[in-house]
């Protein structure tokens, strides 16, 4: 049986924490590839603590950043994609993938504030079907190539469980909650 104070340290996933800092160090599945599209391209997040929005620009690129733009505080979970990123509703703020600001509209013409906004932003790869996100410091490692992971023979089923409101040590279904599968060709042909 844990302390409080042990349980309190392996639980708390949030950023500046322990059990956070270490599970940041690794590649994480927070989307399955089939549920992101040009129909539906952005999708809400909750992954170690951070309230994030995934999107699929109209350049095909996925970016994962805050949920919340940094001059009013809307959800971009309701931006609009364009070609270069995700616009804010409310203002029209515009962010590429990596949380750069690249448009600033009620700015006057020749400003340069753009420049200097930046929102939290990680990377993301697509790999086995799936959206993977790093949340770690700099460099951003390699997603380890598993042999079940990348074999040929076989098909691989993605399974996605209900949200648990839980920590991660100590996860339980609520009765009657079932997951979903998925096994459909792997749509990254690996």
């Amino acid at each position: 049986m844990l302390t409080r104070e042990k349980n309190e340290l392996l639980t708390r996933v949030g950023p500046g924490q322990p059990a956070g800092e270490l599970l940041r160090r690794y590649w994480h599945p927070v989307c399955p590839v089939q549920e992101l599209s040009s129909e539906q391209p952005t999708r809400f997040v909750r992954i170690l603590g951070e309230d994030l929005v995934l999107f699929l620009d109209k350049s095909g690129r996925a970016g994962l950043i805050q949920d919340h733009c940094s001059n009013r505080g809307a959800s971009l979970l309701y931006g609009r994609v364009e070609e270069r990123g995700i616009a804010c509703a409310y203002h029209g703020w515009l962010y590429d993938t990596q949380g750069s600001c690249l448009e600033t509209p009620a700015e006057p013409a020749d400003s340069n504030f753009y420049l200097t906004v930046r929102i939290r932003a990680y990377p993301v790869q697509r790999f086995v079907g799936l959206y993977w996100a790093y949340l770690g410091p700099e460099p951003a490692p390699v997603i380890p190539k598993y042999d079940v992971w990348v074999r040929k023979d076989g098909r691989r089923d993605i399974t996605v469980h209900p949200r648990l409101d839980c920590n991660w040590l100590h996860p339980q279904p609520r009765r009657g909650e079932r997951a979903t599968t998925s096994s459909e060709p792997d749509p990254d042909g690996l």
